[in-house]
């Protein structure tokens, strides 16, 4: 079964199953739930040696948010001669260590790397399984790049665009922004309003609708949000049919990655952090969704344009120019548990923050 080389029709469609049974048209499923006789994985071309847990596209040190003499720093030297996921530190856990990287990022040394990774969300968000979205999986090294109008600060596009995969969001074109953001796009994820807009208006839209060179370099559009999913899905998979695969996030994987920043949201909260909601929130963001899916799909990941250490209009909320968060976003999500989570992954070694 190709998961995109046609549109099932919705008396034809099914729920992934909890077993790993039968799975929906252009869902997104774990490694091994599918079919793959008909899908040849994409895997891209390796870069000269395998980028550390500290590695920025590539960028000097200038262009890094921490300081060369930091605890930062010298960790990422280390990290350079071994694997994160198999080091021996040498140092003994320490909370007050983590403590101050969650609040420096320059901070993050050794200790609060041993310590990061022994707690129970850190260690259940590493721990699972491999997976694909659309013909991605295994990827190298793979760039998040959000929107904030933090992006505009240095010029981060030619090391963005030196990581094998690119994930942006919605349709905020990087136009004139290049410089800043990079132009390279592999993968979009695209919330309900948006992907409405682009069923309507494919070619106008999308960025990369009106740029053949920048449309083949998109391999996947990722829909997380479950309203009107199907029919959405079946909409932009008829507009690219030739072109990349229309990906859903399944209500079973949803649920996965719900689960996966609960547990993470259990750690920060026994570190002290403060402001988040009194519980779940009603949605992830797509950065949310976009990271922890990601983590299943790419070896390294590097962080750009999310609010993590700054406030979340710091810079601007977004490069293109839009001043103020929405009341929906702020009912919806929690930006506090978010931010946190992605502190500590980056403090863990899940993922390097790139921007401030």
């Amino acid at each position: 079964m190709s998961q995109a080389s046609r549109v099932t029709p919705a008396s034809e469609q099914q729920d992934v199953q909890e077993d790993g049974g039968e799975s929906m048209e252009g869902e997104i499923e774990e490694e091994g739930a599918l079919d793959s006789a008909n899908q040849t994985a994409w895997v891209p071309k390796p870069p000269s040696g395998p980028p550390s847990a500290r590695w920025c596209g590539g960028a000097p040190p200038e262009m890094l948010p921490w300081s060369s003499e930091s605890a930062t720093a010298k960790l990422a030297a280390l990290l350079k001669k071994k694997d994160v996921n198999s080091a021996k530190i040498g140092v003994e856990k320490a909370p007050s260590a983590l403590k101050r990287c969650l609040g420096n990022i320059a901070a993050c040394g050794a200790e609060a790397l041993t310590t990061a990774t022994s707690l129970p969300g850190v260690k259940n968000f590493r721990g699972q399984k491999a997976m694909r979205v659309g013909k991605l999986t295994g990827v190298r090294s793979c760039a998040l790049v959000g929107n904030s109008g933090h992006m505009l600060q240095k010029p981060y596009g030619a090391y963005i665009d030196n990581h094998d995969l690119v994930v942006r969001f919605n349709t905020l074109s990087t136009g004139k922004y290049a410089q800043k953001v990079g132009e390279k796009t592999t993968v979009r994820l695209l919330n309900h309003a948006r992907s409405l807009r682009v069923c309507k208006q494919p070619t106008s839209s999308l960025p990369e609708g009106t740029n053949p060179a920048r449309l083949k370099e998109l391999k996947t559009i990722v829909l997380w949000h479950p309203r009107d999913q199907a029919r959405t899905r079946a909409c932009l998979a008829r507009h690219f049919r030739n072109e990349l695969d229309v990906m859903a996030v399944s209500r079973t994987l949803s649920l996965q990655l719900r689960a996966m920043y609960r547990g993470m949201r259990t750690d920060v909260l026994k570190l002290g952090e403060k402001g988040l909601k009194p519980s779940m929130p009603l949605e992830l963001t797509s950065g949310a969704h976009a990271i922890a899916m990601m983590s299943r799909v790419c070896r390294h990941i590097s962080v750009y344009g999310m609010s993590t250490y700054k406030s979340l209009t710091s810079g601007g909320y977004q490069y293109g120019g839009r001043a103020n968060l929405r009341y929906s976003g702020a009912k919806f999500h929690d930006w506090k548990l978010e931010s946190a989570s992605w502190r500590l992954m980056h403090a863990a070694g899940v993922a390097t923050i790139c921007s401030l």
